[in-house]
């Protein structure tokens, strides 16, 4: 099977052959008309069809009835490869570097070993340094919230033991003021105590306790009298500069 024309051309690409349908009718040549349906890769068919057997135009180069479409085409070679560049190179940028020559040299070896240029050597190497940043951003932020909750759970568990602590200590104040409570009135009525009568036994038992509830607040009252520990401020140094080295002139 011979060659055939545009044979080098992208096809199954539609930008492709937009930009040689509109390349051809710019010199000339006339592309049939779009239809909805039609695609430019069939226009490009219809347009080839009447060109010329392309096998025929490589055995006589020179005849005036081929040699204008193998100009065409070859022309249109250079342009085509030309405007790919074009659209690839939109997506990149030219920087101008100046590193030491050392760096450079350390730069080549490592695009010779990873089988690259040294430009895609710097490219490989920004691509993974922004890769293991984002990789240490996430694992600090892991940590940092992994750290978070275990202080909110340390705090919560503080807290739930010095609540604990102190219901125990309500406890043992309320079975202390009841015992004090009880000697007191017992000091002052020795058979207060020993009163059998269930009415006596319970106004005994209010008795109690009023008293007790009495030495609370008196404890309550000391406590309260008593000075609280101030705290002791931070120490406020002065910023002054450092004395000058004795090695400098």
């Amino acid at each position: 099977m011979g060659r055939a024309w545009l044979d080098w051309l992208q096809v199954e690409d539609q930008e492709h052959c937009e930009w040689a349908a509109r390349y051809l009718g710019q010199r000339g040549h006339t592309v049939p008309p779009s239809n909805e349906w039609k695609s430019f890769g069939l226009r490009l068919s219809g347009l080839l069809a009447n060109w010329p057997p392309r096998d025929h135009a490589n055995q006589a180069p020179q005849d005036p009835a081929y040699s204008p479409y193998l100009m065409l085409e070859l022309r249109m070679r250079s342009a085509y490869y030309q405007w790919k560049k074009r659209q690839e190179d939109k997506h990149l940028s030219t920087y101008n570097l100046r590193m030491s020559k050392d760096l450079r040299t350390l730069l080549r070896q490592l695009a010779t070993k990873q089988k690259m240029t040294i430009g895609e050597a710097l490219e490989d190497l920004v691509r993974r340094e922004n890769s293991m940043s984002r990789d240490f951003r996430a694992e600090m932020d892991q940590r940092l919230a992994e750290a978070s909750q275990k202080a909110v759970q340390e705090a919560e568990h503080k807290e739930e033991l010095q609540k604990q602590r102190l219901e125990q200590h309500q406890r043992v104040i309320a079975q202390l003021t009841d015992r004090a409570a009880r000697l007191e009135l017992q000091v002052e009525d020795p058979t207060i105590a020993a009163q059998t009568d269930p009415e006596a036994r319970e106004a005994f038992e209010d008795l109690v306790e009023e008293r007790a509830r009495s030495i609370r607040e008196e404890y309550q009252g000391e406590l309260s009298r008593i000075p609280k520990a101030r705290r002791r401020p931070r120490a406020d140094l002065p910023r002054i500069p450092p004395p000058p080295d004795n090695n400098t002139a």
